[in-house]
C-alpha cells in the first residue's frame, strides 16, 4: 500500500557495501553528515542537505546486496527508509565492471515505484580492460536515467543531480512499497546480454588468486594476513596509541580532579568522577585507537576485494557447522575484542548472524590474556605454553560445538555460498578513514553510556557499605554481594567472596579480575594473592569460568545494541552462565585425578 503524499524532497543514495555511495554523499553534501535510526532499527544512517540545493535532504543508506530478503540489519534498515514515505526518490550506484548487483538493486527499487536514477562508477577501469556498457541502450531498455560518474575528485555535485532527474520528479512523488518479493533476475540477465561486454580480469588479479583460490596458500594467507592485523591493532603499535590516550585521560582526570579539589568540591564527588566515571569511561575509551586501527585495516582488506576471497574459500568448512564462510571474520576479530568482533556480524546473513552472536565470546579476547598469563605462571610454570593456546584453541571448540548443535536443532541449512569476486582495487585513503572513524564512533556511542552507569554503580558497591562509607573493599556492598553468590561457586573450587568480587569486577573489564584479586589478597603482589586464594585444581577450574562466562559491560552493551530481539541477550546470558558453570565443575571434578 502507498504512502500519504510528501512534499518534501529526499534522494537517497543505495548501492552494495564499498560501491562509491559515501564519496558521492561528501560531494553532494559537502560532507556535513548526521546519523539517525528509524525505531526499531539498529544501523545509522548518514543525512545532510545538498549544498547546492538546501531544501534537498540527502540519505546514505547503509551498503546491502538485495532488498527482497532483510537478511541483515542493513537490508531492514534500507527497506524501512524507503518504505517510510521521507524518501522520495533514489540514486543506484552501479559498478560498470560489475553491474549485475547494482542494476538489480535498481530495477527492485523501480518494481516498487520509487523515482531512481543510476549512478555509474569505474567505467573507465571497464573499458580499460577491454570491456563495455552501453550506457544509451541500458537507459532506454530499463527506463532508468543513467549518469557516469567521473573519478571522485571530479564529481560535480550539481551537475550529478540534474542529470538524474530526481529533484524536480520528488516533488509530487508519493512512498513506494519495498516488500520481500525478489527481483526476477531473468529481467536483469537480459539487459546485460543486450548492453554488457565483460571485461578481461586484470593481470595482478588473474596473478592474485591463481594462489589465493588455492586451498593451503589462501589458508596460509589469511592467516597471515590475520595475524599481521592483530600485531597493529593489538601488538605494540596499538599499544602505543592506548598508552598515549591512557596517559591523556589519565592526566585529565588528575586535572579535573585538583581543580574540583581547589574550588571545594567534597572528597566523595572528587572520588566518583576520578575513580568512577572518568576511570570506568576512560577504560573503554583507551582503546578506541585500536579499533580504529582494527577497522583502517579491515576496511582496506574488504574494500580491496581480499576478504570476499577469502569468505568463499572458507565457505566449505563453515557450511559443516552450518554458517557462511563470512562468519569467520568475527571469530579473528574477537581474539582482539569482542566488541569489534560483535559489530562486524552485521555482514552476515540473519540465521547466521544470531549464532554468532551468541557464540562469538568464546573466543578469547585480549583482556583475558593477562588472566591466563598470572595464573599460568603461578599455578602452571612449567606448562604454561601449553595451558595458555589450549584456552584460546578450548574457546572456539566451544563456540564451534554450539554453532553445529544449533543449527542442527533448529533444523536450518546453510545456503550456497554465491557472490561476485570483485577485481583486486586499493580503496580511496578518504573511504578508509571514514569507514573506520564511523565503526569507532558505533562503538563509543553504544557502549558509552552503559558503561558511564555501570561505572557509577561499580563504585558505589566499592565504596559504600551497611556501615556507610568503607575504607576496605572487604566492608563494601561489593564484596557483600560476592560473598552471597560465592555459596553457588562452591562446587567449582573457589568459593570465596574474593574469587566472586573478582568475577563481578571482571564484568567492567576482564583485566579487573587480577587487579581485584591482587587488592583483595592483601596487595603483596599477584603472586601470593592467588596462592592465598586458589589452589591448582581451584585455579583451573577459575580459568575455565573466566573463558566461558559473559563478556565485559561494554561487550554486553554491543550485543544488546546489535540483537534485534532483545529478548535473545536473555537466553544468550543464561546460556553463558550455565554453560561455563557445568564444564567448569566438570573441570574441577576430572582435574582431582592428576592435581592434588
Amino acid at each position: 500500500m502507498q504512502k500519504e503524499m510528501r512534499t518534501s524532497r529526499s534522494i537517497a543514495l543505495l548501492g552494495a557495501p564499498n560501491s562509491g555511495k559515501t564519496t558521492l554523499f561528501n560531494a553532494i553534501t559537502g560532507k556535513h553528515a548526521q546519523t539517525g535510526n528509524w525505531p526499531g532499527v539498529t544501523v545509522d544512517v548518514k543525512f545532510s542537505y545538498a549544498k547546492s540545493n538546501p531544501g534537498l535532504k540527502i540519505y546514505d543508506l547503509p551498503g546491502v546486496y538485495s532488498l527482497h530478503d532483510s537478511s541483515s540489519p542493513e537490508e531492514k534498515t534500507a527497506q524501512e527508509y524507503l518504505n517510510s514515505g521521507n524518501i522520495s526518490g533514489v540514486i543506484c550506484m552501479v559498478a560498470a565492471d560489475q553491474p549485475r548487483i547494482g542494476l538489480t538493486l535498481a530495477m527492485h527499487v523501480k518494481q516498487h515505484g520509487i523515482p531512481v536514477s543510476i549512478a555509474l562508477i569505474r567505467q573507465k577501469y571497464l573499458q580499460k580492460h577491454n570491456g563495455a556498457i552501453n550506457v544509451e541502450l541500458l537507459s532506454e531498455l530499463s527506463g532508468i536515467p543513467i549518469v557516469v560518474l567521473p573519478q571522485s575528485s571530479r564529481l560535480d555535485a550539481e551537475e550529478i543531480l540534474t542529470k538524474s532527474g530526481l529533484p524536480e520528479s520528488t516533488l509530487t512523488f508519493a512512498g513506494g512499497n519495498i516488500d520481500n518479493c525478489p527481483m526476477d533476475v531473468k529481467i536483469v540477465n537480459e539487459l546485460l546480454e543486450k548492453v554488457f561486454t565483460t571485461p578481461a580480469t586484470d593481470k595482478t588479479t588473474v596473478f592474485l588468486d591463481s594462489m589465493l583460490l588455492r586451498t593451503v596458500p589462501s589458508i596460509l594467507t589469511f592467516t597471515a594476513l590475520m595475524m599481521f592485523v592483530m600485531f597493529l591493532a593489538f601488538g605494540p603499535p596499538g599499544a602505543v596509541l592506548t598508552r598515549l590516550t591512557e596517559n591523556l585521560i589519565f592526566n585529565f582526570g588528575e586535572w579535573l580532579a585538583q581543580l574540583l579539589i581547589n574550588n571545594g568540591a567534597s572528597q566523595w564527588l572528587v572520588s566518583l568522577i576520578q575513580d568512577g566515571i572518568i576511570a570506568g569511561v576512560g577504560g573503554v575509551l583507551v582503546f578506541v585507537p585500536q579499533f580504529f586501527v582494527l577497522f583502517l585495516m579491515m576496511g582496506l582488506l574488504e574494500a580491496s576485494g581480499y576478504m570476499a576471497r577469502a569468505a568463499f574459500m572458507l565457505d566449505p568448512f563453515m557450511r559443516k557447522i552450518g554458517l557462511s564462510g563470512k562468519s569467520v571474520i568475527p571469530y579473528i576479530l574477537g581474539f582482539g575484542c569482542t566488541v569489534p568482533a560483535l559489530v562486524a556480524t552485521r555482514a552476515l546473513p540473519r540465521r547466521d548472524r544470531f549464532i554468532v552472536l551468541a557464540t562469538v565470546p568464546f573466543a578469547s579476547c585480549g583482556a583475558r590474556l593477562p588472566v591466563y598469563a598470572a595464573f599460568a605462571a603461578v599455578f602452571f610454570p612449567q606448562g604454561k605454553w601449553i595451558l595458555i593456546p589450549a584456552l584460546y584453541v578450548g574457546g572456539i571448540v566451544v563456540a564451534v560445538l554450539i554453532s553445529s548443535i544449533y543449527s542442527k536443532a533448529t533444523k536450518k541449512k546453510a545456503y550456497p555460498f554465491i557472490m561476485e569476486l570483485p577485481s583486486y582495487r586499493f580503496p580511496a585513503t578518504g573511504e578508509l578513514l571514514g569507514y573506520a572513524g564511523r565503526q569507532a564512533f558505533t562503538f563509543i556511542k553504544k557502549a558509552g553510556t552503559i558503561i558511564f552507569l555501570a561505572s557509577v554503580v561499580i563504585w558505589i558497591l566499592v565504596s559504600f557499605g551497611p556501615s556507610g562509607s568503607v575504607q576496605s573493599a572487604g566492608d563494601s556492598f561489593l564484596a557483600a554481594i560476592g560473598g552471597f553468590i560465592a555459596p553457588l561457586l562452591a562446587p567449582l573450587g573457589f568459593g570465596g567472596w574474593r574469587a566472586s568480587t573478582a568475577l563481578i569486577t571482571g564484568l567492567v573489564a576482564k583485566e579487573a579480575v587480577i587487579g581485584t584479586l591482587s587488592i583483595l589478597g592483601g596487595g603483596h603482589g599477584i603472586t601470593s594473592a592467588l596462592g592465598s586464594i586458589f589452589t591448582a585444581r581451584s585455579a583451573l577450574s577459575f580459568l575455565i569460568f573466566v573463558l566461558l562466562y559473559i563478556p565485559c559491560i561494554a561487550a554486553m552493551a554491543t550485543l544488546w545494541g546489535e540483537l534485534e530481539k532483545k529478548i535473545n541477550m536473555l537466553y544468550i546470558v543464561v546460556g553463558q552462565l550455565g554453560l561455563s558453570y557445568l564444564l567448569s565443575l566438570a573441570v574441577y571434578a576430572a582435574s582431582g585425578l592428576f592435581i592434588k
